[in-house]
């Protein structure tokens, strides 16, 4: 049996390799060097860089900094773009006057969520809208595949995300032995995109780095550079720069990692 050190050799996880990167980029010149390679020219501000693991700016903006329904409502048109959600808004207060049986927020909760027990105090996260309910609710297949879009957005997490200030962003996507996911993912999902575009559904699918450099970019309205790292050389998605671990962990100066540490980086090296 493989044991201590050695099971680096075996070991399959993306998030093995994630760490190590956050590690090294996090000492050292490593940070300076590894922008160098990709050919990020981007000046690091100190007081506004970070790096981050699993970023989900969209779903803790609105966990954390979103204390109204107003404000919500707002920063959905905000980061959308999709300005008839503050129709459907208005149209939720109006029918809720008019019936007086159901709150303004159910109302609307209901226009993207189908699940029972939507609530009916708050505005809930895009994050739990779902394709069924979408479907049912926009008649334009342009709006529905926008709503899809965001709502994924709000779900997923880029493995690291480097802010060199505030609003420019490294996206990296970390894959080791599995292949990049598309969405809709769940059977239930692809189902609904296959009674609506037939034939045409995989065309309408979006990849992980789609929807990374989406909400990156046009949600967020930060300026972007994807980094795709693999096992081997395999094809990087469009707009992102292919690079291997081998060649990733080539690159730093990794002399301040105690010694048991650096026989890892050497394997993942070797």
């Amino acid at each position: 049996m493989t044991t201590g050190i050695d099971y680096i050799r075996i070991n399959r996880e993306e998030a093995q390799r994630v760490a190590m990167l956050f590690a090294a980029l996090s000492i050292n010149n490593n940070l300076q060097i590894f922008l160098s390679h990709i050919g990020c020219n981007q000046k690091i501000n100190r007081d506004e860089s970070g790096i981050y693991v699993e970023y989900a700016k969209l779903r803790d903006v609105w966990n954390q900094r979103l204390d109204s329904d107003n404000s919500r409502i707002g920063f959905i048109v905000q980061t959308s773009k999709l300005s008839w959600i503050r129709e459907f808004w208005e149209k939720a207060g109006t029918e809720s006057s008019e019936r007086n049986l159901m709150s303004r927020q159910e109302i609307f909760n209901k226009k993207f969520i189908s699940r029972r027990g939507a609530s009916k105090n708050v505005i809930e996260s895009p994050s739990n809208w779902n394709v069924d309910a979408l479907n049912k609710t926009l008649i334009s297949d342009e709006q529905f595949l926008k709503a899809c879009r965001y709502k994924w957005a709000f779900n997923i997490k880029p493995d690291i995300v480097i802010h060199t200030s505030s609003k420019s962003v490294i996206c990296i996507e970390a894959k080791y032995c599995s292949k990049e996911g598309f969405y809709p993912s769940s059977p239930k999902d692809k189902h609904v995109f296959k009674d609506r575009w037939g034939k045409e559904f995989n065309k309408k699918r979006l990849s992980q780095t789609q929807v990374q450099k989406y909400m990156i970019e046009e949600a967020l309205n930060f300026d972007f550079i994807g980094v795709y790292i693999a096992a081997d050389d395999t094809k990087a998605p469009d707009h992102y720069i292919g690079k291997t671990w081998q060649e990733v962990f080539s690159w730093f100066n990794l002399s301040t990692i105690n010694e048991d540490q650096l026989r890892l980086y050497d394997i993942v090296k070797s």
